[in-house]
């Protein structure tokens, strides 16, 4: 194929000499400005103080201590406490259910992630930011799952998720074990009085 036919082919095809760079260029700076914009949203999704308002994530690692303090500053109103981790099927659905129930009730909702500490944290990110109402997300620090417990329920099965209802005097009212629907949450914050 001589130069003059290459020429003609690339005219058939639409193509004209330099027009590759210009693609070329354009689809990289679509691609750097799609990057950026991403970068951009999740520093603000993962932006650490985050007020707990639907669709923010406020994540803190959290220790027995941490716990038992964190539970006395929200003693204002009742709590709902939810013990969770990734490998759990019936946690997901109901971390959601429990995120609804924290935007249309007078609830404190607090979920603590109990996987272990090997475990890629922006898995567990990603689940408090997708979450749609005001949950305070937790990631456990403590080496086994029973010390962050203990002060809350010695007798802790060791099962997740369990959720609990304190009530504003920080008594437990309702212990949880496994999933449970929006339903009887909503009918469990109704017989306490909320």
């Amino acid at each position: 194929m001589n130069n003059n036919s290459t020429i003609h082919a690339r005219i058939r095809s639409g193509m004209t000499p330099g027009s590759n760079a210009r693609t070329f260029g354009k689809s990289i700076r679509r691609q750097i400005i799609i990057l950026a914009c991403s970068m951009l949203m999740s520093m603000l999704v993962f932006a650490p103080g985050c007020s707990g308002e639907p669709g923010e994530a406020q994540i803190r690692p959290i220790n027995r201590a941490q716990l038992t303090a964190l539970l006395q500053e929200h003693r204002s109103r009742p709590i709902l406490l939810n013990f969770w981790a990734t490998w759990c099927t019936p946690c997901m659905p109901e971390l959601h259910t429990l995120a609804r129930l924290a935007a249309s009730e007078d609830v404190t909702v607090i979920a603590v992630a109990m996987d272990d500490p090997d475990v890629d944290r922006s898995i567990i990110e990603g689940m408090y930011a997708s979450l749609s109402g005001p949950v305070i997300g937790c990631i456990s620090t403590e080496s086994e799952p029973a010390e962050l417990v203990a002060d809350i329920d010695s007798d802790w099965p060791d099962v997740v998720p369990m959720t609990y209802l304190i009530d504003a005097d920080g008594n437990i009212q309702e212990r949880l074990a496994g999933k449970r629907s929006l339903h009887r949450l909503e009918s469990m914050l109704t017989s306490t009085g909320n």
